[in-house]
């Protein structure tokens, strides 16, 4: 719905520039996606099947468990489009948390219309789109949209540092590890809510031996972080 809302306040600029231009021919229009998902490592190893629904065949004597992650791959699409895709590991500048980067970048190309722009762009959100929800295991899908039947207390309060990089807002405890994003402040602190309560059942279930450095740190934290309703 966000990404519609966007859409729409861009379709409005883009004709008063049609207007004021006399733009009639396009020769490329397309939608970019980027999405960040943080993890925390397995054994030094990303759990990848934890966050997406990927699947890599290798070799037998190659492994598939991996320390870093990077793949990009190229899809046409059925309306005559491109979708580049490209899934890749990150770490944050202070080294503290680590992120899974999801990047969609769709486009038409060729002889294209100006007026057909509003085309273009559905044609782009919906491809982003499902790829995406194709692409994200259900456990997390569950984590993203906030389906939890539970209530939690915390047991402390938490401290969150608010602030603004061009159009995102982020919502960030450092000595917890994790950072929401949102078009809003309101929507940086729901995403680190849903952030938070992610890594308080991840650090309750793993194993400490699977754990290693900041990690065992984390868990330490997270173990008596929130308080189950009744």
């Amino acid at each position: 719905m966000k990404v519609l809302i966007l859409l729409k306040k861009t379709m409005r600029v883009f004709y008063v520039f049609e207007e004021l231009f006399k733009i009639q021919k396009l020769r490329r229009a397309g939608l970019r996606y980027i999405n960040i998902i943080p993890f925390v490592r397995e054994n030094d190893i990303i759990p990848i099947e934890n966050y997406l629904n990927i699947k890599i065949v290798l070799p037998n004597s190659i492994t598939t468990d991996f320390k870093n992650l990077s793949l990009i791959f190229v899809s046409p699409t059925k309306e005559g489009g491109s979708l580049t895709t490209r899934i890749e590991s990150a770490i944050s500048n202070d080294k503290k948390q680590e992120g899974i980067i999801l990047d969609f970048n769709y486009a038409q190309e060729g002889d294209l219309y100006f007026l057909q722009i509003d085309k273009y762009l559905e044609e782009s959100h919906n491809n982003t789109k499902f790829i995406f929800e194709q692409l994200i295991a259900d456990n997390y899908k569950k984590v993203m949209r906030g389906k939890e039947n539970k209530q939690y207390i915390i047991s402390n309060p938490i401290a969150v540092k608010i602030y603004q990089d061009e159009a995102l807002f982020f919502a960030e405890n450092e000595n917890l590890n994790v950072c929401g994003t949102g078009e809003t402040s309101q929507e940086a602190i729901a995403d680190l809510h849903l952030h938070i309560l992610h890594f308080y059942k991840y650090y309750r279930e793993i194993d400490k031996e699977q754990l290693v450095g900041e990690a065992v740190r984390l868990k330490e934290l997270y173990h008596n972080l929130l308080i189950e309703g009744k």
